[in-house]
């Protein structure tokens, strides 16, 4: 073990392993770091992390329950379930990842802290994977295919409107159940929706899609005149840009 600045990592920096210095507010990984290991900077209070290019896996609870307020990781990372979980002032969330897992950011802004969140090139949200945690506004990437269930339960949006991204597959049982959303709009592609029905949201669809899924409980289902595409299309530039500087909308 080698031990830099303040954090251990392994002797070839492959790994890192624990944060030793509790003072750390900053920390920048040597650009050999690979995988932050399971619990490796859990409980400390890191505020920034300076993340490499050649960041490839963050385990298990390994940056959790810290005192993190900014995340921006350019390159395409494998994460696990809790990674991220409990960062109570993460203001901004900038990942690249296939697959947001369990928990992964479950609890963040519980403090009333709402975070600006951007996902790239992301394929899959897991279950509870935004469970009670404060969003002021989320960009969803076209290449997300699975929101499964429960993955925003609980969470604090302060926008009401969610457009979800035209390739959007599956939308899983009570994916966002006890939110303060009011309208969800819901893609053509969609293959599947689960059980929402205990939510108060209306959920807007095209009478095609509601036709084709063979959906039996309408009740809070409105048959979307528009498609999402023509929906931003007819409002204005102004129009829009004040329903989003109001908060009154989250884009896809």
């Amino acid at each position: 073990m080698i031990d830099i600045d303040g954090v251990t990592y392994t002797d070839n920096l492959t790994k890192a392993i624990s944060i030793i210095d509790d003072n750390i507010k900053e920390l920048t990984l040597p650009k050999d770091v690979k995988i932050i290991v399971e619990g490796a900077f859990a409980n400390s209070d890191i505020r920034k992390i300076n993340f490499n290019d050649n960041l490839e896996r963050i385990k298990y609870q390994a940056i959790s329950c810290t005192g993190l307020e900014e995340l921006y990781i350019k390159n395409n990372v494998t994460l696990e379930a809790e990674s991220f979980a409990d960062n109570f002032n993460l203001k901004k969330i900038y990942i690249n990842s296939n697959k947001i897992p369990e928990y992964c950011f479950e609890g963040c802004g519980r403090s009333g802290i709402f975070a600006n969140i951007e996902l790239v090139n992301t394929r899959s949200i897991e279950r509870f994977a935004f469970a009670q945690s404060g969003i002021e506004k989320i960009v969803l990437p076209s290449s997300l295919a699975y929101i499964n269930e429960y993955a925003f339960c609980e969470t604090n949006f302060k926008g009401k409107v969610l457009i979800l991204p035209e390739n959007l597959k599956m939308i899983g049982n009570f994916a966002f159940e006890d939110t303060n959303l009011t309208d969800i709009y819901i893609p053509d592609n969609i293959e599947s929706v689960g059980n929402l029905t205990k939510s108060d949201i209306t959920l807007h669809m095209s009478e095609k899609t509601i036709k084709r899924l063979k959906l039996e409980n309408t009740s809070n289902i409105e048959i979307a005149s528009k498609t999402i595409d023509n929906l931003l299309d007819q409002m204005s530039f102004k129009e829009l840009n004040k329903k989003v500087l109001q908060k009154d909308i989250i884009l896809k």
